[in-house]
């Protein structure tokens, strides 16, 4: 009797064990997203209605949070929201997108991972409501009304997200849209219970749930969104509850992810110029949404802001464009926002308030030189990044890379913000896709994210100075592998620069050695010249023109290369869109390679072919000399230790005594201190991966059905091994499932 009576109970385990195990992997994502629905009350209601006041509600003016979704003229506005109505959705650098007024959760799930962030983030509503601000026309008010009921019905039968539905950048923008929604119908003509009912339940769903702890995303600007949306709710929806929690933990959280997001220097640390500019916006409504909220602003936020609004004014060129460090949107007009006196405005290159000089950032790691004009045009910016700050967004290998514009255009830059989808962004986010020195096959340790990984390698300013006609600045980078480089950048008046680099440790085996690989702008032609080290870039609709030389130490190649993948070279993002280029691949040999690279920009190219260029020694990184004659006239640069000079047959001499960098070791200590306490404070959830789940309980399912039909085999072939058998499986699946919990969705 006891042997059937085990045989029926480890049947019994046996057949609900791995069905237990399945849909045990699906109770992390579940809680993770879990917030209970809010019951709305007629009292509610009114109380919303009613409070804030409406001179408060214009105020508390949304910070957008998905600006680069929307369209940036009424022009452009009015034409966007006209094509919704017919049910196409167009964004910049995206193809047109067919989509289904007024809701429709198919949308949540296009392939474009820019488009599922504007659907899920409620940019098409936004669009239809600033058309109605422009126009007045209930037609874009009536389907903005539609589309955000929609989605809010949909939010609240959903268990698990479509596409970006709950991500926190698309959940801070909620709010923002919500807030523009909400003030306009309250008092709407066409108001309804019913619809209030459903959008103040969907305001509070977004304020459950960037609220909650395993949501948070501290390391990003993502994480300050979600805390100014936090703060944008407590000023437009007062009476909702848990406001004066959300207010506590907006601040507590702001306040422990200020001093590693924005550096001393006032510089926001994500490695980007691009998300400098949208750091300083989101810094600029932290002061407000404080000062609106009667909290104290901390002391070092204003100073902070302060400088961060300064150092766009320096980096941004009069065209509006930025540098292509990290992930920087190239060749366009950045405008940033600052909100702080209540109502926005845009903040542009101050070419009065700009210093005609080199400007460095130790702690950072920028340095920003603008030199004189050339001819009568626009002054030049040499821009040097070696900024690399471990779990910060937006990271590329990019530390010594050098941007360059001058003569009013681009001439060298990185690759800039690559899209997310492209099976491209490895290459174009690694060493291969911008400027920066480093060694042959040199490896990239990658977290989950998809962000570089720094702590294997640290850079650090050696020295600087600007003076008269001469200015420079030099960095070095090592690794933990023993390999170091070292790069200078010199400029002299307004058309000579020269990058000196230096490897060490580079290897001596077959593949070892140094690379750089300069990408030209994509609207430069290039030609050959006379001497084979020598290149003539020219803008395809201006005049001036660059020489560029390269000097090297043996064994060196250098290579062009257009659009190419293998190498991975030849590439810009032009706006939103991917480009070929022109770029030059220099390998040098051996463990010790160096290289000299020289660029000369002339009026026009029958200047730049009389030139003449000729390296005269090169004996180590701070002695060396090189003669560049243009126009009849020559110039010879030297570096003697710590001096710089330039000589010009019977002309006047000129030496620049270069500045030991101030030691940034205990400020780079402090940033990356808080960033770890604040790690340990707000652990990343890492469990969701529904995409795994799906496939892992899946392939579950059709091991337990095979492995059923075989139990059920060897019943009627081998009975006394069934129960053997049954246990064997009962136990491997309590064990696979909790490898499966414990390691492969964690690590």
């Amino acid at each position: 009797m006891a042997r059937p009576r085990i045989s029926r109970w480890a049947t019994s385990i046996g057949l609900v064990v791995a069905p237990i195990v399945v849909a045990s992997l699906w109770v992390p994502p579940l809680l993770h997203y879990y917030v209970p629905t809010l019951v709305v009350t007629d009292d509610l209601i009114a109380r919303a209605r009613a409070n804030p006041s409406d001179e408060r509600l214009a105020a508390a003016e949304p910070i957008v949070f998905l600006e680069e979704a929307y369209p940036k003229t009424k022009e452009e506005t009015l034409r966007a929201a006209q094509g919704l109505l017919n049910g196409v959705l167009e964004l910049e650098g995206q193809p047109p997108q067919q989509i289904h007024l007024p809701f429709d959760p198919r949308d949540l799930e296009v392939p474009s991972s820019s488009l599922q962030l504007a659907f899920a983030g409620l940019a098409v509503p936004a669009v239809l409501l600033r058309a109605y601000e422009i126009t007045g026309e209930e037609k874009y008010f009536e389907t903005a009304e539609a589309a955000i009921v929609g989605f809010a019905e949909y939010e609240r039968r959903s268990f698990l997200p479509k596409g970006l539905q709950w991500n926190d950048h698309a959940v801070a923008s909620n709010v923002q849209v919500l807030t523009e929604f909400w003030r306009v119908y309250r008092h709407h003509p066409s108001f309804r219970p019913e619809v209030a009912r459903r959008v103040l339940a969907l305001a509070d769903r977004a304020g459950r749930l960037l609220a909650k702890p395993s949501q948070y995303t501290f390391a990003t600007n993502h994480g300050i969104m979600q805390n100014l949306a936090l703060l944008q709710f407590a000023l437009v929806f007062p009476d909702l509850p848990g406001v004066d929690g959300y207010v506590k933990l907006a601040t507590a959280r702001l306040e422990s992810q200020l001093p590693f997001f924005v550096s001393p220097e006032g510089i926001v640390l994500e490695h980007s110029v691009g998300y400098h500019a949208l750091g300083t916006e989101l810094l600029s409504g932290a002061v407000r949404y404080y000062e609106l909220l009667g909290i104290p602003v901390p002391a070092d936020w204003t100073e902070k802001l302060a400088s961060a609004q300064k150092f766009v004014n320096l980096i941004q060129r009069p065209d509006g464009s930025l540098p292509q460090f990290g992930d920087t949107p190239g060749y366009v007009s950045v405008a940033v926002t600052d909100a702080s006196a209540g109502t926005p405005r845009t903040l542009r290159a101050d070419e009065t308030a700009r210093p005609r000089a080199l400007t460095t950032f130790p702690v950072s790691g920028y340095a920003v030189l603008w030199a004189p004009s050339l001819t009568g045009d626009s002054s030049s910016e040499t821009a040097m990044t070696w900024s690399n700050f471990d779990g910060h967004g937006h990271k590329h290998a990019d530390e010594l890379s050098v941007d360059l514009w001058a003569a009013g255009r681009q001439w060298w830059s990185n690759l800039g913000y690559w899209p997310y989808d492209s099976n491209l962004r490895t290459p174009a986010t690694s060493w291969a896709g911008s400027s920066a020195p480093h060694r042959r096959g040199e490896d990239n340790v990658t977290l989950k994210t998809g962000e570089m990984r720094s702590s294997l390698r640290t850079s650090k300013l050696l020295a600087y100075g600007s003076g008269g006609d001469i200015s420079a600045v030099e960095v070095r980078r090592e690794t933990n592998g023993g390999y170091a480089v070292r790069r200078q950048v010199v400029q002299v008046g307004a058309d000579l620069w020269i990058v000196a680099d230096q490897h060490s440790g580079a290897g001596s085996g077959a593949g070892s050695g140094g690379r750089v690989v300069w990408n030209a702008a994509y609207d430069l032609k290039l030609d050959t010249t006379d001497r084979p080290q020598c290149y003539l870039l020219a803008p395809i609709d201006a005049a001036a023109t660059m020489t560029t030389c390269f000097f090297a130490s043996a064994g060196t190649e250098v290579s062009v290369r257009k659009g190419s993948t293998a190498p991975f070279a030849g590439w810009q993002v032009v706006g939103n869109h991917i480009v070929p280029s022109s770029a030059f691949v220099v390998d040098g040999q051996g463990d010790a390679p160096w290289l000299i690279t020289v660029w000369l920009l002339s009026a026009t190219g029958e200047q730049a072919r009389a030139t003449d260029v000729k390296l005269n020694s090169w004996q180590a990184p701070d002695h060396w000399s090189i003669d560049v004659g243009k126009d009849g006239q020559m110039r010879t640069v030297d570096r003697d230790g710590q001096e710089i000079g330039v000589h010009r047959p019977g002309g006047a001499d000129e030496r620049l005594a270069l500045l030991e960098a101030p030691d940034s070791t205990a400020e780079i200590a402090k940033i990356r201190q808080a960033f770890v306490d604040a790690e340990h404070r707000y652990p990343i959830y890492h469990g969701e991966l529904i995409d795994y789940r799906s496939r892992v309980s899946v392939w579950l399912l059709i091991l337990w059905a095979l492995q059923e039909a075989g139990l059920l085999a060897l019943g009627r072939i081998w009975p006394a091994a069934t129960l053997v058998c049954r246990w064997t499986a009962t136990v491997a699946w309590v064990t696979g499932g909790a490898w499966l919990h414990l390691y492969y969705f964690v690590a």
